[in-house]
């Protein structure tokens, strides 16, 4: 078996024809195409393309990957030996981490765990119509209280944007129990891809601080976060609204979008504005650099104290320094 890179002009439409029996891989193949990405190989016996890997960036530090073997060639190890080139690639590169994503109730599973691969999470794919939501009598309230400004991210907001996303989330993680349970520093890097994202990106301001941030990308909200120490204070409730609406307003799609991890109390949300589960997906994760990730903030062994932080500062006191001290 010949392993190599992909061939955009002798191999898309081989490709697209195998792929066809499983739309979403397509999709993300297509997607990639059009990115121009040089992460995708094929494996070749007598010239016959028998099966497809595809590793895709995510953050910095992780990757996606995607595999795929031609029916008839499944069962002799194709997808091991696939699996066996990616590590070799990824250990020489400087992804930390890598994910896949299946259907919850496939046998995709065994596969993975046999190559070093464990649950990471469960996810719930979730749908609405493509109605204005109109607001409750708490989001009204809200508005009228409180000096609330919903508005595209800046470079400015940096601080506050890390403080929701890398924090909140944190927290969520450790909630559910999904390990490893990651926590990124802050870095230039991160805030120059913030930055050149900005017109996806929005963030919820009250009084100056912010307290809510959201990414849409097309019809799907991609991220919902609320600041630790001031969910369950309708925030959430109004930023979802707010990019519901937006989608509508913008370019009215046929359903509108969002995922949420199972065990994550926002689906009730989600479910009270319309949204309704379509399917379930689990993603599997593989370390290669496990000592080299955070596993908790710095010097905040316990939830509480994190929270007690983030009240009086509005993020990590020495993240705050950090920042200060480096200027990035």
């Amino acid at each position: 078996m010949n392993i190599r890179k992909l061939d955009t002009f002798y191999d898309n439409d081989e490709i697209k024809n195998m792929l066809a029996a499983d739309a979403d891989l397509g999709k993300a193949f297509e997607k990639a195409i059009e990115s121009g990405s040089e992460g995708i190989y094929i494996s070749c016996e007598a010239n016959e393309i028998t099966g497809f890997l595809m590793l895709k960036r995510s953050t910095e530090l992780q990757a996606k990957i995607y595999v795929y073997v031609n029916e008839k060639h499944r069962y002799k190890g194709i997808g091991t030996e696939l699996l066996r080139f990616s590590d070799e690639l990824i250990s020489k590169s400087s992804y930390e981490n890598v994910t896949c994503e299946f259907s919850l109730y496939t046998g995709v599973a065994r596969f993975f765990e046999k190559n070093g691969y464990y649950t990471y999470c469960h996810m719930i794919k979730m749908e609405r119509n493509n109605t204005l939501v109109t607001l409750d009598e708490r989001s009204e309230e809200l508005l009228k209280d409180a000096n609330i400004d919903i508005r595209n991210y800046r470079d400015s907001d940096y601080l506050g944007w890390h403080t929701v996303s890398d924090i909140a989330f944190y927290l969520l993680r450790e909630s559910l129990g999904m390990k490893p349970s990651y926590y990124n520093q802050l870095s230039k890097s991160e805030r120059e891809r913030l930055a050149d994202d900005s017109p996806n990106r929005y963030v919820m301001e009250v009084k100056g601080e912010i307290v809510a941030i959201g990414v849409i990308y097309a019809n799907k909200i991609h991220l919902l976060g609320v600041r630790p120490d001031l969910q369950r204070q309708g925030y959430g409730r109004l930023m979802v609204s707010f990019m519901i609406n937006k989608i509508i307003k913008v370019n009215p799609p046929e359903k509108l979008l969002i995922d949420v991890l199972i065990g994550n109390s926002a689906k009730y949300l989600y479910e009270q504005l319309g949204f309704s589960e379509v399917s379930c997906l689990s993603t599997y994760i593989k370390c290669y650099k496990p000592d080299s990730r955070h596993k908790a903030p710095e010097g905040y062994p316990t939830e509480k104290e994190i929270l007690e932080e983030l009240k009086i500062y509005g993020m990590l006191r020495n993240e705050r320094d950090a920042y200060l001290n480096t200027r990035i």
